[in-house]
């Protein structure tokens, strides 16, 4: 199982961290993706409801949306109420899993990254990853819109 960890790397008010995924002892830097949203060109926080945790929802649902079968993907959609055609809505999205990551991300932010102390570790599994996705993804489906 994937654990998404983040780690400070010196005590400001904001910025200044790393976030890595762990599975099976080996880690990896996560990638900001800033090619789909630059929230926060500085770096990864959390804690607070700004851009830095936007950045840092962005990039943990990028690569959890990486990792998922396309079945699960399908999943997602269905809950959401999108039929999957052969590409996402818009050209600017390379695949359905950035499209999701893209549309989920805010949700995420507010629901999960916001609450980590700030300035503090955190770690996140893939399993409860996927359990606020689904949250999220049910309570937009059922509101006909992205919450």
């Amino acid at each position: 199982m994937i654990s998404y960890e983040g780690r400070p790397t010196w005590k400001t008010t904001r910025g200044g961290a790393t976030v890595v995924g762990v599975e099976d002892g080996i880690e990896w830097t996560l990638d900001p993706r800033l090619d789909l949203c630059n929230h926060s060109p500085t770096g990864f926080a959390w804690g607070y409801s700004g851009s830095g945790p936007a950045q840092t929802s962005l990039a943990i649902l990028a690569d959890w949306f990486g990792k998922q079968t396309d079945a699960e993907v399908d999943r997602i959609l269905g809950v959401l109420r999108i039929e999957h055609l052969e590409s996402p809505p818009t050209l600017e999205h390379r695949s359905w899993r950035e499209y999701l990551a893209i549309c989920l991300h805010q949700s995420f932010k507010a629901r999960v990254i916001a609450c980590f102390e700030n300035n503090e570790r955190f770690s996140l599994t893939s399993d409860e990853v996927a359990a606020h996705v689904l949250t999220i993804a049910e309570a937009s489906g059922k509101a006909g819109r992205w919450a």
